[in-house]
């Protein structure tokens, strides 16, 4: 819900004020309400681990490291997709293949939970 709020906030401004920098934007959306959400995603808690989203990234780094970071979040919920089917399908019918799936399946979920707080470039 607060991703959303301030996702709607973003729009709202966005849709009002053409020449709009990421300043004056933080100024606006900590006035309405939105800082702690703002100083968790944007401040100096969020660069320690990936410093592409650091404000003296380039652009290039920023693009690249959130790529990186979108991949990897889309091929973590690919795995656990994957996984529920497996699970579905060893409920349905118990092989050793279909376990040997579901374990190997297992052990990648697992293996990159503890790799998504990894720093990334």
């Amino acid at each position: 819900p607060d991703l959303d709020r301030l996702r709607g906030a973003i729009l709202e401004v966005a849709a009002r004020v053409q020449d709009l920098d990421s300043d004056s934007l933080k100024r606006h959306l900590s006035s309405h309400g939105h800082a702690p959400l703002l100083d968790r995603l944007v401040g100096p808690a969020a660069w320690t681990l990936d410093r592409f989203a650091r404000p003296e990234a380039s652009v290039a780094e920023a693009e690249t490291g959130w790529k990186h970071a979108l991949a990897r979040h889309q091929h973590a919920a690919a795995l656990k997709t994957e996984l529920r089917e497996a699970e579905a399908a060893l409920a349905r019918n118990m092989t050793d293949d279909g376990w040997n799936r579901f374990m190997a399946l297992k052990q990648q979920v697992e293996a990159g939970e503890g790799s998504e707080a990894d720093p990334i470039i």
